[in-house]
């Protein structure tokens, strides 16, 4: 008989998975001293914990109980009795017993995941990213950076809701804002990110506009597409402008552990918005996509203890914060590494966008010399390049001209919350081969080349967020 078949059938309700303690009502985000009173949207407001799931919530540890409650199918009708994977360095990593393989595959009858898992994430996040004392953080599994913002979204905002973002940033959240009827501002960035003046500013127009803004998304490392990393001074006074308006901050750092700077300190930098957090207005994103692999399509959040129960009501309703079976062996990896495993297979990683960074950059050095400016990422994967010295003004209008070259890149406009026109280009040095990425850059300093010398000398340069500076190739 399989393991399954001899697994004894549950006399005691047990919780694999993580129960969420039930909401205070009302719905909102109350101030303790120094702590900013937030307000989620009527969505969030309206969003209430999975009726069943309370129900069971009670019968958790009780022993000998009649299960006669939920539909879910018996262990004896699952088809995976056990489960081995074999890492890239050769170890086998086995789903620890029969209890995982049947959690695996079961359904999850709690809102914030895998209670091992999250207890892995909550212990991670107290020691990288430590709360202030007196402050408490909950914490919730995701599916997902990309499914966590959309959520943040529903629960933060209404429709006609004001949300700023970098002046350029990741597209995927600003298209789910824009269909979720949100008006999605970019504030100005330069080399060492968002720039702290600008917000202050854009701050001060969108309270004088009546839509004060409901949050701040911001990827302080390695930001998509621009490639640049928050100074660390600029920190806190980014934090301090959306403390004073509570404006709550979602900080979204999946290239976090990608530090491309030979003496960074593992497993990621030390400054965190979480970690200044005494007003309750940070929601930090974290994710396993770029540290372990995107197919998982896990991360994890911790925030404000009300907007994380909306966020897991919401998720209660819809993804239920991601997949038992990725949650269970993404756990028995990280498990089988432990802290000195984790911190090496991230060197190893760091390693390799390293390496790639620079077979790009050296590239850009040998055929874009004059044609075009931008500065060597400290993280991430990404190379931000403004064509300004090419004559180009809006990077859409070489589009055509790219696919006649055969080089696939990302125009800038695609990344501003407006659709702003600029004339910068996204190059990812993640995908391609030393060659393709050699042959793609030698291709689109052709094209350049070619339109710069039929076009000869245009308008003064547009301002460029990054300052080419010389690359040193080791």
């Amino acid at each position: 008989a399989s393991a399954l078949a001899l697994r004894p059938r549950a006399l005691t309700v047990r919780a694999p998975f993580a129960a969420c303690p039930h909401p205070s009502a009302p719905r909102s985000m109350q101030p303790s001293e120094h702590r900013a009173e937030l307000r989620l949207s009527d969505v969030g407001n309206r969003c209430q914990p999975n009726q069943i799931k309370n129900l069971v919530a009670p019968f958790i540890g009780l022993g000998d109980v009649a299960h006669l409650a939920q539909g879910a199918p018996p262990p004896s009708v699952f088809p995976v009795a056990s489960l081995s994977m074999r890492l890239v360095d050769g170890s086998e990593v086995a789903l620890p017993g029969p209890d995982a393989i049947f959690e695996a595959q079961q359904y999850q009858y709690a809102r914030s995941g895998y209670t091992p898992l999250l207890e892995w994430c909550r212990e991670f996040s107290a020691k990288h990213f430590p709360a202030p004392a007196g402050t408490v953080r909950p914490v919730a599994l995701h599916a997902g950076s990309t499914d966590a913002v959309a959520k943040l979204v529903e629960v933060l905002c209404n429709p006609g809701d004001r949300v700023l973002c970098e002046q350029w940033t990741w597209s995927t959240p600003v298209d789910g804002m824009r269909a979720h009827g949100v008006d999605a501002k970019g504030v100005r960035v330069d080399g060492d990110g968002l720039v702290p003046e600008a917000l202050e500013q854009a701050i001060k127009e969108s309270v004088a506009e009546g839509k004060p803004p409901r949050f701040l998304y911001v990827v302080p490392n390695g930001s998509n597409p621009c490639g640049t990393t928050l100074r660390a001074d600029r920190f806190r006074r980014v934090y301090e402008a959306c403390a004073a308006h509570a404006i709550v901050i979602v900080e979204d750092d999946p290239y976090w552990w990608l530090s491309l700077e030979e003496d960074a300190p593992l497993p990621g930098p030390s400054t965190t918005f979480a970690s200044l957090d005494t007003a309750g207005i940070v929601v930090r994103l974290d994710s396993f996509a770029k540290s372990v692999a995107p197919g998982f399509r896990l991360g994890w959040l911790t925030g404000p203890a009300a907007l994380v129960d909306a966020f897991n009501s919401a998720s209660s309703t819809s993804s239920h914060n991601g997949s038992p079976f990725a949650m269970v062996a993404l756990h028995a990896i990280l498990e089988h590494w432990g802290e000195a495993g984790l911190h090496a297979h991230v060197a190893r990683v760091r390693g390799e966008y390293r390496r790639r960074m620079r077979v790009m950059a050296a590239a850009a050095d040998e055929h874009l010399g004059g044609l075009a400016k931008w500065s060597v990422p400290k993280a991430g994967m990404f190379l931000f390049l403004d064509l300004s010295p090419s004559g180009v003004s809006d990077s859409r209008e070489i589009m055509a001209a790219l696919r006649d070259h055969r080089v696939l890149a990302i125009p800038s406009a695609v990344f501003s919350p407006e659709g702003e026109a600029s004339p910068h280009l996204r190059l990812s040095f993640s995908q391609a081969s030393d060659e393709g990425m050699r042959k793609g850059v030698a291709r689109l300093g052709a094209l350049l080349r070619a339109r710069k010398d039929r076009v000869g000398p245009g308008e003064e340069p547009v301002a460029s967020p990054q300052a080419h500076k010389p690359v040193r190739v080791h």
